[in-house]
């Protein structure tokens, strides 16, 4: 019941889902069929989405759900493919818009400012095309998903792609998903726009 409180609330569905697109909000869910009295007594102890009204409520009710699926399966182990409720997992929020789509735009800005600036990306990755050499570590923003392109003003530009996860792999993926996931939140009246 945590796992569907959480994909109720921090989820979208469709295309660019994770980018803000098909961003849905409930407002109060119902456990119907057999056995639907004790799963809705579990999902009672849940934070009610109905309060969920603020940034500050978003966020506390958040972390109480997740800690209800850690109480239940245990933490996840940090190097394993589940990367979302981890340690490190938070929401950041930024400043309250009248619209869904302003709200959006501004998180597509700061993501596009961050994406060209982001150091110590930008100075590796510019140090890596003045003067090129082997053993690079991966730019932290490879989080985002790959192919990740670099563009400079004055050096020509840069593209990482994901590498092979097996030599029996004939060629490397094209992409790989990101773990950052971009959603419009409706609190009260104004929209937010949020990054987790």
């Amino acid at each position: 019941m945590a796992s569907l409180w959480c994909f109720s609330v921090l989820g979208s569905c469709g295309t660019r889902a994770r980018r803000g697109f098909g961003s849905f909000q409930p407002e109060s869910m119902t456990i119907e069929g057999e056995g639907a009295e004790e799963w809705q007594e579990i999902f009672n102890k849940l934070p009610a989405l109905d309060r969920i009204n603020s940034p500050s409520a978003l966020k506390t009710a958040v972390s109480e759900a997740v800690r209800k699926i850690e109480s239940h399966l245990g933490r996840f182990p940090e190097d394993i493919a589940q990367p979302h409720l981890y340690s490190g997992f938070q929401i950041k929020i930024l400043n309250p818009h009248s619209d869904w789509e302003s709200a959006l735009n501004e998180a597509g800005l700061r993501l596009q400012t961050f994406r060209q600036r982001k150091e110590p990306d930008y100075s590796l990755v510019k140090k890596l095309l003045n003067s090129p050499r082997h053993g690079m570590s991966s730019p932290e923003r490879v989080t985002f998903g790959l192919p990740l392109n670099f563009r400079f003003s004055r050096v020509r530009e840069a593209a990482f792609y994901p590498q092979r996860i097996s030599r029996e792999q004939e060629k490397p993926p094209e992409r790989l998903a990101s773990f950052l996931f971009i959603k419009v939140f409706k609190l009260g009246e104004p929209f937010y726009p949020a990054f987790f």
